[in-house]
């Protein structure tokens, strides 16, 4: 381990403009994205920029190897203003991890690290990447920035994480590994492993270069570590996202049974598909399971199946035209026939929870009251397929900003039972938007009440797959691992057709004594098969 006050030769900063890109991935006008500052830093005289390096000095910033903070601006027109310290020599070894521990001012610092940086060769300055935490919301960003032109920076990521409130504070982590980066935000327990936030393949930049970024609002940094790495190997086989590669499948519903995989999807015109996979990652369509039902012969308007089975019956629930309804089979493959009608009007997405007690619970999505897309739950009776009506509770709707940015919506309910609480995991915003995403919710009882995860959603896009959202969970073939199987959009400019993804979830312990439900994903990289 080196501190990368070690390797600089002398104090140098540049304070650059803020140039953020509108076309880049992030909210637009939000948490500080696409914000555009026009100034042009003024070098100092001991300015390296004549001698071919991308390391500068400027009168307004001062840098001592482990705090660098910006002096009064007088030009108040200007809102940010990025600054950026590197060493001036790259890194030797290709593979390498670095960890800073940053501190916020108020809510308008923003601070991290830059990585994979390097000499540009199209601008007079440096290109690479930066892990910036603002408030408690991490970002990734591909950057660019020179002394002329100012500072580019494209979102490639945000999500969500446990900052303190108060000291808006916490330590960063990067770890490359050839293309492959991931980005942790250190805040799990002792003892617990800590999962990347975000891992990709980045490959516009190969640079070794270092280093800190802060936006000129206050921000202090204890330490830049430097350490060596050598990452695990992935043995055995692997996958990449998504693995419907060849099937339009969306809403995915999977029932383990018998040492197989079946999954239910809104994939067929008319009726349900049924695929079924040893592994979770190699599927096999094996037709219809269920066509027409209750004489509704719309095109398309068959959506979000899901498959329970109890004392050798298979009971699936179904969403046709906006209605709600069982059907039942004998067999995973079906056929499944409906019962003579459905359950409710102006209602989608059903979920059939069975507790440890052997009661039974249907979550469904309605906008029967008036209101935005909510999400309500009743008992069932013991035959599965009859509610008990009064019983029905309206247990989650719209009033979070992440449920609300793109239409007002939660949708495609989940139940997990964990350390004796109930987790409800949901889908918010309209199934079209980029921003369709996964958070939760965590009860003492079935039917509520349920309280939301304070740093939801758990599970959102990235600018290499969008709108993930819409799943179920399911566990390895060796029982070891919970795996949740989602929907994506086609591309990140296409929503149909949807693919199916998979990714490892898990409960992480807490110093509140709840545990918290944590996803690795979305993933495009490379990731290890289910364990067998």
């Amino acid at each position: 381990m080196r501190k990368i006050k070690s390797i600089l030769t002398f104090s140098v900063i540049l304070a650059l403009s803020l140039v953020l890109m509108c076309s880049c991935d992030g909210r637009s006008g939000k948490d500080g994205d696409c914000v555009t500052d026009t100034e042009t830093a003024q070098d100092g005289e001991n300015s390296m920029a004549s001698q071919n390096k991308f390391t500068y000095a400027s009168e307004n910033y001062t840098f001592d190897g482990t705090k660098a903070e910006a002096k009064a601006v007088t030009d108040d027109m200007f809102e940010q203003k990025f600054g950026a310290a590197f060493s001036d020599n790259s890194l030797t070894s290709e593979n390498y991890a670095v960890e800073a521990e940053v501190k916020l001012d108020n809510a308008l610092s923003s601070g991290g690290i830059i990585f994979g940086a390097k000499e540009s060769e199209r601008y007079d300055g440096f290109e690479g990447y930066s892990l910036m935490l603002r408030d408690r919301r991490l970002y990734l960003y591909e950057i660019t920035g020179s002394a002329q032109s100012g500072m580019v920076m494209n979102q490639l990521a945000d999500k969500v994480v446990k900052a303190q409130r108060t000291e808006r504070s916490g330590k960063l982590r990067v770890e490359r590994d050839g293309n492959t980066y991931r980005m942790y935000f250190l805040d799990d327990m002792e003892g617990v492993e800590p999962w990347p936030e975000f891992e990709f393949v980045l490959t516009g930049v190969s640079g070794n270069s270092v280093g800190y970024i802060d936006n000129g609002h206050g921000a202090s940094f204890d330490g830049l570590d430097v350490m060596s790495y050598t990452a695990t190997e992935k043995d055995g086989k692997t996958y990449k996202n998504p693995v419907f590669g060849e099937f339009q499948a969306a809403d995915p519903g999977v029932l383990k049974y018998d040492g197989k995989y079946y999954c239910y999807s809104t994939s067929a015109p008319i009726g349900y598909y049924v695929y079924v996979s040893d592994d979770l990652v190699n599927w096999e369509n094996k037709g219809l399971c269920c066509d027409m039902a209750w004489g509704i012969d719309k095109n398309g308007y068959y959506w979000a199946p899901e498959v329970i089975e109890k004392n050798g019956k298979f009971y699936m629930i179904m969403s046709v035209d906006e209605r709600i309804g069982f059907a039942v089979a004998d067999s995973p493959l079906g056929p499944f026939v409906p019962e003579e009608t459905w359950l409710f009007e102006k209602t989608i997405d059903g979920h059939i929870f069975v507790d440890d007690d052997g009661k039974a619970y249907l979550f469904y999505v309605s906008w029967r009251d008036g209101h935005d897309y909510g999400i309500y739950a009743c008992e069932l009776e013991d035959d599965i397929v009859t509610a008990k009506k009064e019983t029905e509770k309206l247990i989650i709707k719209p009033e979070s900003a992440w449920e609300k940015t793109d239409g007002a919506v939660t949708e495609g309910p989940f139940v997990l039972k964990h350390n004796g609480k109930y987790y409800l995991t949901y889908s918010g915003n309209g199934y079209t938007s980029k921003y369709y995403a996964v958070g939760y919710a965590v009860s003492d009882s079935p039917l509520g009440n349920y309280e939301r995860y304070d740093c939801n959603p758990i599970l959102s896009y990235t600018s290499k797959l969008y709108g993930p959202g819409h799943h179920s969970f399911t566990t390895s073939p060796d029982g070891s691992e919970l795996i949740i199987v989602y929907h994506v959009h086609a591309s990140t400019t296409e929503v149909h057709p949807r693919k199916i993804c998979i990714d490892r979830a898990r409960f992480a312990p807490t110093e509140s004594g709840v545990d918290r439900l944590e996803i690795f994903g979305p993933t495009h990289t490379a990731q290890k098969y289910p364990k067998l």
